[in-house]
């Protein structure tokens, strides 16, 4: 059996550094992004788009088996992007794709993970990867700001 790292927002940054470190430490690492492709660390790459409940949880007959093969789960959920503006500016579409990938699609995601693991008897830890805007928040970045929490 192995330990096994599903890290979304790989395609880049934090989560492409995260791959590259739990690949080291020894783990299989599934690579989870928009736009798979590259992630040089990872066993494999899944398309995940955190915008969409059923797409998520189309996703779990493939990680069943992985999650099934394993010792211990972490699930890091790291995908986000900024919506920057002026909080009048954005359209509600804005506000629901900055909320659907940094906090609903996660949340989702982590449940499917769950019911996953318990299934199969396997531990799972989550790391919800956040911002330093949670606590310093900026102007213009009220949207994104918004999906950390209390600032």
């Amino acid at each position: 059996m192995t330990k096994l790292a599903l890290v979304t927002g790989a395609s880049a940054g934090i989560g492409r550094e995260a791959c590259a470190l739990f690949a080291r430490e020894g783990y299989r690492v599934i690579a989870l992004s928009r736009q798979p492709g590259g992630v040089e660390f990872a066993d494999l790459e899944m398309t995940l788009d955190l915008e969409s409940f059923e797409k998520i949880e189309g996703l779990a007959g493939e990680l069943e088996t992985e999650i099934a093969a394993a010792e211990q789960v972490i699930l890091i959920n790291n995908s986000g992007y900024g919506q920057f503006g002026a909080l009048r500016d954005l359209s509600e579409s804005m506000w629901q794709k900055q909320f659907s990938t940094h906090v609903f699609g996660p949340i989702k995601l982590a449940a499917v993970c769950l019911r996953l693991c318990e299934q199969h008897g396997i531990p799972l830890r989550v790391i919800a990867v956040s911002s330093v805007l949670s606590i310093a928040p900026q102007k213009m970045k009220g949207a994104y700001c918004a999906v950390f929490g209390d600032n």
